[in-house]
């Protein structure tokens, strides 16, 4: 069933709203010997390979296939927690409590305690889900509706997961429907899991749990219990020899894994990745038929979402910064008693609905200073008019680069005085946090900057982060992949997570919505990944159409890639290639 028939079927399911809901509170466990039927997938782990009855298309096939299990060791993803669409599979006692609002009573939400200490929260209350640039989370936000006697929960903003562990993937776009049913003493949870980036079809599954007693925690155990005197630490450490920076993955065709996977269990290489198809029952007939046929998965449908018409827009990152959107490039702000600083202006034509919205967010204080990660018209067209205060322009700060460029490209921003440096950074002190600005060299362009506000705990990354597209750089104007790989791991070195590999350091990337830690390592992952396999195509002396034919991006894709525009995935491919290849 096609991803649409099936969401329409649910949707069209009688829908009556109970007077009096159904009690899921207290703790619920997998019954079972080991815990339940699925125990490979909650002890060990499923094996590399095993994709079969999953609905993954070329491009999630593709990214499992890189997938090695080396990915955990690496310090960013060390303390990865399961995430939403896996934690009901993980090895866990869920315990479901109610939160009541004090004043009038009612239920406000319930909280779904998970492994590791990752709770959900499923608010009852009607509150609408958040904007498209907001932060994503492991646990995701979840909203819950009653439809007779049960509980839906629909989970969205969730950050990159998986399906099993063994590199099945789920994106940052997908979407989670949850019926939570109790029968007497049995509580049936069915999801649906809908990603249009590596599902072909909706992935639909169903788990059961029974009442059990609230263990009591174990010393040194953090599957018993999320609360209590037990608290779930997780420090990363150097736990390979690799060097810093590495990023574990496989190249195209040279996982030995999924060879071992086909010969311990007969099922052939073409059947591994036949992805949608292998969720049917005809699917056995055609696999006992052989011949060596490959029943390829459906083309992924990566149709960008509808984006927000409502123009500028502001969202309140951490501290004293805000981040405006809308703007052509993001546009941070930062605001205290002695006025606002501006990193990046946006483009001359959204200047004034720029500065509209820095005055509903700051009052009457004025703009003392306008920081420029990078030369770009869509950051810095903003600027003359941001930086036109009545009594005194605002210091314009960026590396000397940026300067030199506008002025060779003749924009108008090039006929402000500037206070330009040339060193590898400049730090000032304003409205009572250090502020360090970071040169990045040879990233995006030549003149890229990091800023850091050190008390709020935020990073602007200008130009080196897209969320909506995929890295770019021109050679031309001083970029290159290996620079912008470099800047990635720079804001890596800078950024700390709160906990379980989320939160902590908040980055505003230059277009698109907020990142962590966590986020920051995946973009990094995916640009050396892809960095990899075209160098190890050009080692093997493949041209650059042999190149775009083996679609070394195909898994990221569906999140970053574009087919028309000014960056288009073509163009990125092309570049990296040129970049690499040299004179060749």
């Amino acid at each position: 069933m096609k991803r649409s028939d099936l969401l329409a079927a649910f949707a069209l399911l009688p829908v009556s709203i109970a007077s009096a809901q159904v009690d899921f509170t207290g703790a619920w466990d997998h019954p079972g010997l080991f815990g339940h039927e699925d125990f490979n997938d909650r002890g060990s782990g499923p094996e590399i390979g095993d994709y079969l009855g999953l609905p993954l298309n070329e491009a999630g096939i593709r990214k499992a296939e890189s997938y090695s299990g080396s990915w955990l060791s690496v310090p960013e993803h060390q303390c990865t927690p399961h995430p939403a669409a896996y934690q009901l599979w993980g090895p866990n006692t869920l315990v479901v409590n109610t939160e009541y609002d004090g004043v009038r009573r009612v239920a406000e939400a319930i909280r779904l305690e998970g492994t590791f200490g990752i709770d959900r929260v499923v608010w009852l209350d009607g509150r609408p889900h958040p904007p498209p640039e907001a932060l994503h989370t492991f646990e995701g936000f979840s909203t819950g509706r009653w439809e007779g006697d049960s509980l839906v929960v629909e989970t969205t903003h969730m950050k990159p997961g998986w399906l099993r562990r063994n590199g099945t993937p789920t994106s940052e776009r997908a979407r989670m429907l949850e019926y939570f049913t109790r029968f007497d003493d049995y509580l049936l949870v069915t999801t649906i899991i809908d990603d249009p980036v590596y599902f072909a079809e909706p992935f639909v599954r169903t788990t059961e749990y029974v009442p059990t007693t609230r263990p009591a925690p174990v010393l040194g155990d953090p599957f018993t219990r999320n609360d209590g005197p037990i608290f779930y630490k997780c420090f990363p450490a150097e736990e390979t020899t690799a060097g810093k920076y590495y990023v574990p993955h496989f190249l195209p065709d040279e996982n030995t894994l999924l060879d071992e996977f086909s010969e311990e269990y007969a099922v052939p290489r073409w059947a591994m990745a036949a992805g949608a198809a292998t969720m049917y029952p005809e699917f056995a007939a055609r696999l006992e038929s052989g011949g060596g046929r490959r029943v390829a998965a459906p083309p992924a449908d990566v149709a960008e979402p509808a984006r927000r018409a409502d123009g500028i827009r502001s969202m309140h990152v951490k501290g004293k910064v805000w981040a405006i959107f809308g703007a052509g490039g993001n546009v941070t702000v930062q605001i205290g008693d002695e006025g606002v600083l501006v990193v990046d202006a946006g483009t001359s034509e959204m200047a004034a609905g720029v500065r509209e919205e820095i005055r509903r967010l700051a009052g009457d204080r004025p703009i003392r200073y306008v920081i420029s990660t990078h030369f770009h018209a869509d950051h810095t067209g903003g600027t003359v008019s941001l930086a036109n205060e009545p009594l005194q322009q605002a210091a314009i700060l960026a590396h000397e680069n940026v300067g030199l460029r506008l002025v060779e490209t003749g924009s108008e921003a090039g006929n402000l005085v500037m206070d330009t440096f040339y060193g590898a950074s400049k730090a000032i002190y304003f409205n009572g946090e250090p502020i360090e600005i970071v040169h990045v060299p040879a990233a995006h362009t030549d003149g890229d900057s990091l800023v850091f506000f050190r008390g709020s705990d935020v990073v602007s990354a200008g130009g080196v982060i897209s969320t909506t597209s995929f890295p770019s750089f021109a050679a031309n104007q001083g970029g290159s992949v290996n620079g912008l790989i470099a800047a990635l791991n720079r804001i890596l070195d800078i950024t700390v997570a709160e906990t379980r590999a989320q939160g902590g350091t908040i980055v505003v990337p230059g277009h698109g919505r907020l990142y962590d830690e966590t986020d920051v390592a995946e973009y990094r992952d995916m640009l050396t990944i892809i960095r990899d396999r075209i160098q190890h195509a050009i080692d093997n002396g493949d041209s650059l159409a042999e190149v775009r034919r083996s679609r070394p991006a195909l898994d990221y894709s569906g999140v970053f890639g574009a087919e028309s525009g000014p960056w288009t995935t073509d163009a990125f491919i092309e570049a990296i290639y040129r970049d690499l290849a040299g004179d060749r």
